[in-house]
């Protein structure tokens, strides 16, 4: 057996074991009927298929110009800069990853964004990942139809002190072609201060693609 049928063997192994307890949590009544041990191979494809939440990341897609502003700590003055910004659906539409350039003083800036819905969670989910840092940041997060936004919590390290800190990210949609991003950081006391602020406007070329 080669490490690459070994390996495919047991990530269907574990894929089926989440997808089967998704769809046994969904679909209690159905289960019974089908009978114990019993595996519901188009139910499982369909508890784990993108749906409604999934949808609403299409308005990401696309290309994307941003202004930024952004402190290393909260008693520094903000710096300012630009980057463009990429949004793609992959994954069958299960998630939408963002490719960021920038040109800085210290070099090309690149980072990697993935944005989906968990079925199994039932929330949303993302990570992030650049070419100045080692680690992979992780949030957790719901939309909120009233507002319009995305808000997630999840850790990351700080540049100054290497102390981890609980932040808040939110992206709210101001029209079809406009978004922006916050990020707060949260001190131990409990309070917080504003380290990134991002307004997204999509380029004239790259036309909206979800809806309203």
């Amino acid at each position: 057996m080669t490490l690459r049928t070994l390996f495919a063997g047991l990530t269907m192994a574990a894929l089926i074991g989440a997808g089967a307890s998704v769809y046994a949590d969904q679909h209690d009544d159905h289960h019974e009927h089908a009978g114990a041990g019993q595996f519901d191979e188009a139910a499982w494809y369909a508890a784990n298929g993108p749906n409604e939440n999934h949808a609403r990341l299409k308005f990401f897609v696309g290309e994307w110009h941003a202004t930024m502003r952004m402190a290393m700590s909260r008693d520094m003055t903000p710096e300012e800069g630009e980057f463009d910004s990429s949004f793609t659906l992959v994954m069958g539409g299960r998630f939408v990853e963002e490719r960021v350039t920038s040109e800085t003083p210290a070099g090309l800036f690149e980072a990697r964004g993935l944005m989906g819905y968990d079925n199994h969670k039932q929330r949303y989910v993302s990570t992030w990942y650049d070419n100045m840092s080692t680690t992979v940041h992780s949030h957790e997060g719901y939309w909120d139809d009233g507002s319009k936004t995305l808000e997630f919590i999840g850790e990351a390290p700080d540049v100054l002190t290497g102390e981890t800190k609980k932040v808040r990210v939110v992206l709210e949609r101001l029209g079809r072609d406009v978004f922006t991003a916050r990020e707060w950081a949260y001190e131990d006391d409990g309070s917080r201060w504003l380290r990134f602020a991002a307004e997204y406007r999509r380029k004239a070329s790259s036309p909206a693609r979800g809806a309203e």
